[in-house]
């Protein structure tokens, strides 16, 4: 039986690892909600990973639902690549669920 890093398609990432290099890159997904979602998103950027901020809202709209703690969204924020969705107060529960975890699935796979 072959190895996988025996194989010529996949040393290329092997010998990157090797070396020291990551053969990847993890990236979190969060919206960046107060609470955990932040908690997470600021440990995640300190172990190095990607930070993807699919909003379910415009971010100004999106923005209203945490006033109080607004800095620290777009400290957040500025860190990501950030993706606004096209949810509306009109359906809002349908924009906050379907939307944005939709769109987490579909990233996942």
């Amino acid at each position: 039986m072959t190895k996988l890093a025996d194989d010529p398609m996949a040393k290329p990432v092997y010998s990157a690892a090797a070396a020291g290099a990551a053969p990847f890159t993890l990236r979190l997904l969060s919206p960046l909600a107060e609470g955990s979602d932040r908690l997470v998103a600021e440990e995640a950027l300190k172990a190095g990973y990607g930070l993807y901020a699919p909003l379910p809202f415009s971010q100004p709209e999106y923005e209203n639902d945490f006033k109080e703690s607004v800095g620290a969204f777009r400290a957040l924020s500025a860190q990501a690549e950030v993706l606004e969705l096209d949810g509306g107060r009109t359906v809002e529960n349908e924009s906050y669920r379907s939307r944005t975890f939709s769109w987490c699935a579909i990233a996942i796979s």
